[in-house]
């Protein structure tokens, strides 16, 4: 049967299309000017073909096999031709054809789909909806876009906005997958929550975004560059925001994150629960016990490049068998040079009486530690020197990078294999007047199964690094926690392959031009919480992607 709509009255009409489980498509005609076109029905399909009308009010409900799109409010399209095949009963697809209107205001906009969920209130111009019946594919496109109050729920993120605007839109869904694309974009009170951590947004610029979820349920997102201001991340222990932050070359999937640039003139940063439970008081954590011979600490090529000065006091209060408790205080008075120190400071700095029975000597074999008492002299640490380093060595001069791999020289006593319960550590107060350094060139670092590098040719590492504090380690009972300050400058690092959790992190370049109003505070020697100012913050080439198993 066909219905010639030019002299039909569009107003307060319900048409209800049953589909398979009780499902049904819904489209009320509220008003309509100049309605035209015709009107097939059949026991397969209701056809438009094709209908027009200058304006139009309705409210559309459209039940699709794996969602639904309702659009109520009422409905508002300005020039539109609907040249559309709606499918009946159980018959797929169950809407075929093609869309078009010169403007659309939908008051209330709610999709769920593949397990998207959306909700706004939207407008646009220039809309054209159009399905591929053997893909079974809607393409949606648009000139341009605004979403009001918008929700969505993808994967396991939920984004709200106050406003967004889009130009050039594309949109797509294909059996169970959806995406986007926006040339430009622009967005207002933007919050963006996943994984218990929350990123809020006062107005972000995008262009050329593309969003898109697979069948699969898998996620992607990519965008040239994104410019955002008035940016806070919080997931109650970590707190970030920045006045202003641009990223470029965002891409996001199932590689993980991937970004080729990140500048932000300042970012705040807020850390807290750092520090893992509390060592109960007198219960030190087990350790292995080095062996004679054992090379203690590791290999720091950096220190090669430090440059500076250290001003500290160090208060150790130890058991001993003899005078059962010392408590002394020890100076750290030194210059650091090419990384190098005067090891006689360094002694010379030590109390009255570890001054006179510790001595550091140089032999053929490099620089030794020596316990020269009155009843005894024994060689407790050494360090092996090549004959650059003896050189040095003989000019009272030792590189810091060498001091900090000792051999452990000292035997355990078999006449009296106890000795050693009887010597424990009680507390160490560390405090730190003034510490000036910089790290004047560049150097690489293991860590965390990758690498860290430090500067690059030409580039130092670090310009300059100041601290002060204190740091008060106890062994015996509980204490205040305390807080070193800290301030640096020009900072140049990279990463490559640095297990961060479950990921591995890569990152080609981090400069950061100052770090103020830093402070660090830690429960004994453990850091717990960080509070700094990051200046003239910027990253090139950041990759953080999910480790192998094996990797894991």
């Amino acid at each position: 049967m066909k219905i010639t709509l030019d002299a039909l009255d569009g107003r307060n009409l319900t048409l209800r299309l049953p589909r398979d489980g009780g499902r049904e498509h819904v489209l009320t005609l509220f008003d309509t000017r100049r309605l035209r076109g015709v009107l097939e029905t059949s026991p397969e399909k209701i056809a438009l073909d094709p209908v027009e009308a200058d304006d139009v009010l309705a409210e559309l409900s459209l039940s699709m096999e794996s969602g639904s799109l309702h659009l109520a409010g009422p409905l508002h399209l300005h020039t539109t031709t609907l040249d559309l095949d709606l499918a009946r009963g159980g018959r797929k697809p169950g809407v075929t054809g093609e869309a078009r209107s010169a403007g659309v205001v939908a008051p209330s906009v709610r999709l769920l789909r593949g397990g998207v969920d959306l909700t706004a209130a939207a407008e646009g111009t220039v809309v054209h909806a159009r399905h591929d019946r053997d893909a079974d594919r809607w393409d949606v496109t648009a000139d341009t876009l605004e979403a009001r109050s918008l929700t969505l729920a993808l994967a396991a993120a939920r984004v709200t906005a106050a406003a967004l605007r889009a130009r050039a839109v594309e949109a797509f869904t294909e059996r169970g997958s959806v995406g986007a694309a926006l040339a430009e974009a622009s967005a207002e009170g933007l919050s963006v929550t996943f994984g218990g951590s929350t990123v809020t947004v006062d107005t972000a610029a995008l262009r050329t975004l593309r969003l898109a979820r697979g069948a699969d349920g898998g996620a992607s997102v990519e965008a040239a560059s994104v410019a955002l201001t008035g940016v806070t991340y919080d997931d109650g222990k970590r707190r970030l925001s920045a006045p202003s932050v641009k990223l470029t070359g965002l891409r996001y999937g199932a590689d993980g994150l991937a970004l080729d640039a990140l500048e932000a003139g300042e970012l705040t940063v807020a850390l807290e629960g750092l520090a893992g439970p509390r060592e109960r008081a007198g219960e030190p954590a087990e350790e292995r016990r080095p062996g004679v011979g054992s090379t203690l600490g590791r290999d720091l090529p950096f220190l090669d490049h430090l440059a500076g000065k250290i001003d500290a006091a160090v208060v150790v209060d130890v058991k001993l068998p003899v005078v059962k408790r010392r408590v002394a205080t020890h100076r750290l008075c030194l210059d650091v040079t090419d990384g190098a120190l005067d090891f006689k400071v360094l002694e010379h700095g030590l109390s009255h009486l570890e001054d006179a029975i510790l001595d550091f000597e140089v032999d053929a074999g490099g620089l030794y530690l020596e316990l020269d008492a009155v009843v005894v002299k024994r060689e407790l640490l050494r360090w092996p020197l090549d004959a650059e380093g003896l050189q040095r060595a003989r000019q009272r001069r030792v590189r810091l990078r060498t001091l900090a791999q000792p051999k452990l020289m000292v035997r355990r006593s078999e006449k009296d294999p106890d000795a050693e319960r009887r010597v424990a550590l009680h507390r160490v107060d560390l405090r730190v007047d003034n510490l000036e350094g910089a790290l004047l060139g560049a150097s690489t670092l293991e860590l965390g199964g990758g690498t860290l590098r430090l500067g690059a040719d030409g580039v130092p590492a670090l310009g300059q690094l100041q601290v002060r504090g204190t740091l008060v380690h106890d062994l015996t009972q509980a204490v205040a926690d305390t807080e070193l300050t800290v301030a640096l400058s020009a900072l140049e690092l990279g990463l490559e392959g640095v297990q961060a959790g479950r990921a591995a992190l890569s990152i080609q370049r981090l400069s950061l031009g100052q770090v103020t109003d830093a402070a660090v505070t830690f429960a004994g020697l453990r850091p717990s919480a960080v509070k700094a100012t990051l200046r003239e913050l910027a990253l090139r080439g950041v990759r953080r992607g999910r480790s192998t198993p094996a990797e894991a």
